[in-house]
């Protein structure tokens, strides 16, 4: 077995033409090379295969883009079912599964299809209510105005599963906004103050008593090559 250095490699001379491509080596060597091999091996189709296309949306637009709504039995019964749910948040960040039985079991059938369940200081499957069980304001009846979760974390979780069990009064209503679209917004009308975001570390904590989280990074978190948004902290 020889063993190649292509670092030390260099062409002696070569052909080239439409195809194939064909080149000589110092010590002699042929090698032959059809365009289309080399196109797909270049460093700019690399970084094309890295990027993935997201189909961001304003309130006006979600309404009018194909997101699942996918029955529960067809998400437990069928892989069409699981790949419907799955196509919908890698396109949009969002989907639905319809007719949930109202309990935590149920709950946790549907979580488990899609995807494992991260367990953090507020438990694996869990359930919240006003009952001020943590000092955060999601277990208050004050309004939640938009926010990203988890950024105490090194690691936000990457997908979130919201079921309302039970509800007595009025409000409770989730707010959702695609982060991606509104940082895409700002970097093509302030690249200055994008820039200043994806660059400038931000701390966050999370303390409470037996409990105490931090973590610190940019509000906006972008793919290190590619330069595609990854994260909105």
């Amino acid at each position: 077995m020889v063993k190649l250095n292509f670092s030390q490699l260099r062409p002696r001379r070569g052909r080239g033409a439409t195809r194939p491509i064909s080149s000589v080596g110092q010590d002699g060597h042929k090698s032959v090379y059809s365009v289309s091999f080399l196109e797909n091996v270049s460093y700019e189709n690399y970084l094309k295969r890295l990027q993935r296309n997201y189909i961001l949306w304003t309130k006006d637009e979600i309404f009018n883009l194909p997101v699942s709504h996918v029955p529960f039995e067809d998400l437990l019964g069928t892989e069409e079912g699981v790949l419907k749910t799955v196509k919908s948040l890698v396109d949009y960040g969002i989907a639905f599964v319809e007719n949930v039985p109202a309990d935590i079991k149920a709950t946790e059938e549907a979580v488990v299809k899609l995807s494992h369940v991260q367990h953090t200081l507020f438990g694996g499957m869990w359930e919240f209510s006003d009952s001020m069980d943590h000092q955060d304001t999601a277990y208050t009846t004050g309004e939640l105005g938009l926010h990203t979760d988890n950024t105490y974390f090194t690691e936000a979780a990457g997908l979130q599963v919201l079921h309302c069990l039970n509800h007595t009064g009025t409000g409770g209503m989730n707010m959702l906004v695609d982060g991606f679209k509104a940082a895409e917004i700002l970097r093509a009308s302030n690249p200055d103050a994008f820039s200043r975001l994806a660059t400038t570390c931000l701390e966050a904590e999370y303390l409470e008593p037996g409990y105490h989280h931090t973590y610190t990074a940019p509000g906006i978190k972008l793919h290190p090559v590619t330069k595609q948004l990854e994260q909105i902290r």
